[in-house]
């Protein structure tokens, strides 16, 4: 699972909220998923 955003960086797009999401969705997924997760 990738994710990704392709847009240019702007303060208001909130990356850290696209972080944290990205945390969670780490923590709650199994192991074997988990390994091929990538934020881009």
């Amino acid at each position: 699972l990738n994710f990704l955003s392709i847009n240019r960086f702007e303060r208001k797009k909130n990356i850290e909220l696209a972080i944290s999401a990205f945390s969670i969705l780490r923590s709650i997924e199994d192991f074997d998923t988990r390994a091929s997760l990538t934020i881009v």
